[in-house]
């Protein structure tokens, strides 16, 4: 999904309109219900569906009795007519005006009720016991089924109240006229066929629930989206902010500093100062050269993280890359006990990279490796695909180690490893540094250590998904051209091989 922006730069979300919401789900502000669309159900829809279905009963009754008995009947039906007709009018107007006040008084569900008797007094205009049309009464338990098992099982109850009274009634005026046994029949399947109506109720209203919760978390976590990411922005804006500023600070350091390094190198040329001079003159310009690469490495710590590093593409021979950056770092070793090796692939393609800041990147790793290596040896390797395409470059070393819960520390700004970097004279930021420098170019830094034993950082030159990093698995190295093995006769390549001890 791309990253819109407003027009003063904040990331902005395509949501649709609170209104198109709303009108989709058909809410209105006057519900008082949980139940979506309660208010325009009873108000808009249900007066006009009401009128349309109880006219309705009378001209069913009215075929009824024609095709039963033959006649209509129309003493009977201008009984229900007379009873039907005020009530139509007066629910409709009632739930039209009143519904939206009455708050405490659910008219929706008194006229629900209401409507048993007028079914009743249908029943008895089509003949009373002779009638075909008693599981009228099913009409307004399966009508309530979806609002909830509660609504569906006391109209199934009035519904059997109500005939079990039309048929006390007809009793007491038609005597032994009543058929007991088929009537009690009719109830037993109405009882029945309605117990299962409420049985299976509620599943609808469940829906109806769970889409409403959903609405709501729906809504909610938008606004927390818009919230976040409208606090990323600001946390962005004040982080380039502060990337500016720092290194704009630091640049007026650079010059200062350059001048108090060529003053000291200047001063300590003249052998005929006093030893403890020279000793002072040369601490001076150790602490400049030091606090000036840490200015250095600020600036370009800032220069990464505000995005204004234009990188110089260019096809590399990363063998030549690599051997001259170990030549130029070779005078660092810390003792003869030190080796500093290079190993490659008998083939090895073409590196597509920016030079400068990858030999940066390198230099960071094999300075980090030498100043924490008393003894053993720092390697550089790369490993290629069968065609020679490069894959990995790792920087090895058997030095004091970096504990594994702190490997994730060493590659923040200032981040602390547990080693004493004082001494060690780090600026901290090598690290952090050399991992954004890759992540700009495409690829991903990491590292592995186990203290005591050494550590092994790797360029992953090709990441993917779901892949991890693991220190083993160097391919086959070949020698260098000129050895007389041949060109893929494997060999290895010792900078700076140490003597036997």
């Amino acid at each position: 999904m791309p990253d819109a922006r407003d027009e003063a730069g904040r990331p902005r979300l395509d949501l649709p309109p609170m209104e198109e919401v709303e009108a989709s789900l058909a809410l209105h502000a006057p519900d008082r219900e949980p139940i979506p669309g309660l208010y325009a159900l009873n108000v808009e829809e249900v007066p006009l569906r009401r009128v349309i279905g109880l006219q309705a009963v009378v001209a069913f009754a009215v075929y009824h009795n024609l095709v039963v008995f033959g006649e209509p009947l129309w003493d009977r039906i201008l009984v229900l007519a007379l009873i039907l007709e005020p009530y139509v009018a007066i629910q409709y107007v009632v739930l039209k005006k009143f519904f939206a006040r009455l708050r405490r008084l659910h008219l929706g569900t008194v006229f629900l009720i209401a409507d048993l008797p007028i079914f009743t007094a249908g029943v008895w205009a089509t003949g009373g016991t002779e009638s075909w049309i008693w599981p009228i009464y099913l009409i307004r338990v399966a009508d309530q089924m979806w609002i909830g098992r509660r609504r569906a099982a006391l109209m199934a109850g009035l519904g059997l109240l109500c005939y079990a009274g039309l048929l006390l009634l007809l009793a007491a005026g038609q005597g032994a006229a009543v058929p007991w046994s088929t009537e009690l029949l009719k109830m037993a399947v109405l009882a029945t066929l309605s117990a299962y109506l409420v049985s299976i109720s509620g599943l609808p209203w469940n829906v109806q629930e769970r889409t409403l919760e959903a609405r709501n978390l729906i809504l909610k976590l938008e606004s927390q989206s818009i919230e976040l990411d409208e606090a990323r922005y600001r946390a962005e804006m004040a982080s380039r902010s502060k990337s500016r500023f720092l290194a704009r600070v630091s640049a007026e350091f650079r010059a200062p500093l350059n001048r108090i390094i060529g003053f000291a190198s200047t001063m300590l040329a003249d052998d005929r100062r006093p030893p403890q001079d020279l000793e002072y003159l040369t601490q001076v310009r150790s602490e400049a050269m030091h606090l000036l690469a840490l200015v250095n490495d600020v600036i370009d710590i800032a220069r990464l993280e505000a995005g204004g590093v234009d990188l110089d593409w260019q096809e590399l021979d990363l063998e030549e890359l690599i051997r001259d950056t170990v030549r130029q770092l070779e005078p660092r070793t810390q003792s003869d006990a030190v080796r500093v090796s290079v190993a490659f692939p008998r083939k090895l393609a073409p590196l597509r990279a920016d030079e400068a800041r990858l030999r940066q990147v390198l230099i960071n790793l094999v300075t980090n490796a030498l100043r924490h290596t008393r003894r053993g040896y720092v390697r550089v390797e790369v490993q290629a695909e069968p065609d020679g395409t490069p894959k990995m470059i790792r920087v090895l070393d058997t030095g004091e180690g970096i504990d594994p819960e702190r490997l994730d520390a060493v590659f923040e700004a200032f981040g602390e490893d547990g080693r004493p970097r004082k001494e060690a004279g780090s600026t901290g930021l090598g690290l952090a540094i050399s991992r954004s420098i890759c992540r700009a170019m495409g690829f991903e830094l990491a590292a592995d250590s186990e203290p005591g034993k050494g550590s092994t950082f790797m360029i992953d030159l090709d990441p993917r998904p779901g892949r991890v990093l693991h220190p083993d698995g160097l391919p086959e190295p070949r020698g260098a051209a000129g050895s007389g093995d041949g060109a893929g006769a494997p060999r290895r390549t010792d900078a700076n091989p140490a003597p036997p001890r």
